[in-house]
């Protein structure tokens, strides 16, 4: 069916300077945390490029009105390129946070819904018939993660052949448990619902997802990487560790799962949309975020799979809640609530939370392994201690 995206305008939410000027004048206490949050953050991850614990590192905050950014260290060493507004990061599974948004784009425009039939789209995939687009989006699909799984004639980029779920199909084990049944996280199945996309609007993903959401964001530096060669934007992975910083090995984008390039402009500007915006309609918004269930009706986080010798997962006392919606973490720390999403592939880690009380979106991009990791916390914690919006 073709995508009719003249509906509906939306607006990216990005801030001219008069419009920073002007809000930062009419909330000067909500502001006030945030600039102290941002330049907290941007001490850190400073001092974390002069240690030499990562290579470089992006970090911003932003809300309707606001934005403030920085960016430390290099993106390309040999190169002496630094990081700046220009620079693309891979961002991982920050990528399953954008998908799932264009998923519910497709909702509203009649492509498709949440309950169709994976036997709609990939009809030839194990239990097809029992898995839906719920399940996909949500991690109760049951379908096993592939590394170490597949034959051994695997192409390498399997993923961006166009033939991923052929692959897929193939595994030693395909499924973990029946579909809908129990939550276990799976980039499998989130490769399987980007081929879907693909199917349901006859188009290949990259453009899906352009046309659907970063198109209509203002995301214009966000590509789905597929066999590209690299530009002078994107940024070098590297491994990083006791001050050294060693070309990290370069894995092939993981598709619908985390293939995405992003600058730290592009990520916030989503944010921006999908939760402040118009983006989505307030229904699906509100699906977006709600605790996923399974078949019997419990919550996800109740219905949480084990592999044979995996001990569940402890959660620290301040966390009352820790679930997941569509393509994104729900969960309250401290009283406070967080949607979140975290990513890391060789080379690069990134992190992207939203605060719904203060409606502040803070997003911390690097080209080291979890080299935003000592950043979350403090950045919670901010959100945690700040004022009402």
């Amino acid at each position: 069916m073709p995508l009719d995206l003249h509906r509906r305008s939306v607006l990216s939410g990005l801030a001219s300077s008069a419009v920073l000027t002007s809000a930062a004048h009419a909330h000067t206490d909500q502001n006030n945390w945030r600039n102290a949050a941002f330049e907290a953050a941007s001490s850190t991850a400073e001092t974390l490029v002069d240690q030499g614990t990562v290579a470089g590192l992006a970090v911003g905050i932003s809300t309707q009105g606001y934005r403030k950014s920085a960016y430390f260290g290099l993106a390309d060493r040999a190169a002496e390129r630094p990081v700046d507004e220009r620079t693309q990061f891979r961002i991982a599974s920050v990528t399953k946070p954008v998908v799932a948004a264009a998923a519910l784009q497709m909702v509203e425009l009649g492509v498709w819904t949440l309950d169709d039939s994976l036997a709609a789209y990939l009809p030839d995939f194990p239990l097809a018939d029992d898995t839906t687009i719920y399940h996909l989006l949500t991690h109760t699909a049951g379908i096993e993660n592939w590394w170490g799984r597949l034959p051994a004639d695997t192409p390498q980029d399997f993923l961006n052949s166009g033939e991923a779920h052929l692959w897929l199909a193939q595994m030693d084990q395909v499924h973990a448990f029946a579909p809908g049944s129990m939550r276990a996280y799976s980039n499998s199945g989130f490769v399987l619902l980007g081929e879907a996309m693909e199917k349901a609007t006859g188009m290949p993903l990259d453009q899906a997802l352009k046309r659907l959401v970063l198109s209509r964001v203002g995301a214009g530096q966000t590509f789905l990487e597929q066999n590209d060669q690299p530009t002078e934007q994107w940024a070098r992975g590297y491994a990083s560790s006791d001050g050294t910083h060693t070309p990290a090995p370069f894995t092939p984008a993981p598709f619908a799962a985390g293939g995405l390039r992003a600058t730290l402009h592009d990520v916030l500007a989503f944010g921006d949309a999908v939760f402040l915006g118009p983006l989505l309609e307030a229904q699906n918004k509100a699906a977006m975020v709600e605790h996923a269930r399974v078949s019997d009706g419990r919550r996800v986080e109740d219905a949480m799979y084990l592999a044979p010798g995996q001990a569940p997962e402890v959660l620290p006392e301040e966390v009352t809640e820790m679930g997941y919606g569509l393509g994104i973490n729900t969960w309250v720390q401290s009283g406070e609530r967080f949607y979140s999403h975290a990513g890391l592939i060789d080379g690069f880690g990134a992190y992207f939370i939203h605060a719904p009380r203060t409606k502040t979106t803070a997003v911390m991009l690097s080209n080291s392994f979890q080299g935003t990791a000592p950043l979350h916390e403090p950045m919670r914690q901010a959100m945690i201690a700040a004022p009402d919006a």
